[in-house]
């Protein structure tokens, strides 16, 4: 169901009224911003919930935008333009902050202990296995010839 009317400040009001949920109208709502956006010229207001999308465009004389904004979508475009569209969504950068914030949390590692695959290493007979052979130590020169033997 599509409605549309005017504001108290007198831009129009587009609301997409559906029961879909937020995994299907977040990026419907990436694509009508996407396609309002070169439609108007100008950048449209997006607002989603679980229940709809409110898109507020400001004030032209062009026509406001009727059933024919869900209905008209390009088919053939809908990936790439979604993909293109998030980037600059505030999905993406609550996303981005949240996987920011859990990497922040993750335990660090500790420079001065020593690896446990290192331990495995050392008791297969392996000591030097985990450095490069070309560091010129004894231990990578023995590590590389019990893995090459």
């Amino acid at each position: 169901m599509v409605e549309r009317f005017r504001d108290e400040l007198g831009d129009w009001r587009v609301c997409v009224l559906s029961t879909l949920g937020s995994a299907v109208l977040t990026p419907l709502s990436l694509l009508l911003r996407h396609d309002l956006r070169l439609r108007y010229g100008a950048e449209p207001q997006v607002m989603c919930t679980n229940d709809g999308i409110v898109l507020r465009i400001p004030d032209t004389d062009a026509q406001p935008p009727g059933p024919e904004i869900v209905t008209g979508i390009d088919l053939a475009t809908v990936h790439e333009t979604v993909e293109r569209e998030v980037g600059a969504s505030a999905l993406f950068s609550a996303r981005f902050r949240e996987c920011a914030a859990r990497a922040l949390l993750l335990p660090r590692r500790n420079p001065g202990r020593r690896n446990p695959g290192d331990r495995r290493d050392h008791a297969a007979g392996r000591p030097g296995h985990c450095l490069p052979p070309h560091c010129g130590c004894a231990a990578s020169e023995a590590g590389a010839r019990s893995a090459a033997g």
